[in-house]
């Protein structure tokens, strides 16, 4: 499914964490929140599906900034938060819950040193053992988009 035409926010803002969603037909909307990769303007779509995610994923990494790839979160309606940051070497996770508990993942690819990546306009680096596969990662956001959660034995999460 493509991406809506997405909403530009003021730019250069990180905006707060969404917690009423609209709901159409039933279904709690998710918000795609991602920074424009040619300019840096900080934008909103509302999610429908994982596939979405994809297409976000594919777009920002094939424009780096000069601080990495630029991050992803997806909202959902109960104010939870999962944060996808793409690394030259994988991805890291973080799970902010709906309790305001947060937690990252712990890869399994072995590696000493910092990862780093582009928080909507600002260089990050974290350990690079948070770093887990392509693969586990789309799992998670399609298990996070379809429940609402994460949390499955499929990689392991650490506390912040």
């Amino acid at each position: 499914m493509p991406i809506d035409e997405p909403a530009n926010v003021v730019p250069g803002v990180s905006a707060g964490y969404i917690v009423n969603l609209s709901t159409v037909d039933g279904v709690v909307d998710m918000l795609l929140r991602y920074c424009e990769p040619s300019d840096g303007v900080l934008c909103e779509a509302t999610l429908m599906d994982a596939s979405q995610v994809e297409d976000v994923l594919g777009l920002v990494a094939s424009h780096p900034t000069p601080h990495g790839i630029g991050a992803v979160e997806i909202v959902r309606d109960d104010g939870s938060v999962l944060g996808v940051f793409q690394t030259r070497c994988g991805f890291v996770l973080s799970w902010l819950t709906p309790d305001g508990s947060s937690k990252h993942t712990y890869g399994e690819i072995a590696s000493d040193g910092l990862v780093t990546f582009d928080y909507f306009g600002s260089y990050s680096e974290v350990p690079a053992s948070y770093v887990i596969t392509r693969s586990a990662a789309v799992k998670i956001i399609s298990l996070f988009v379809s429940t609402g959660t994460p949390d499955v034995p499929l990689v392991r999460w650490e506390s912040d």
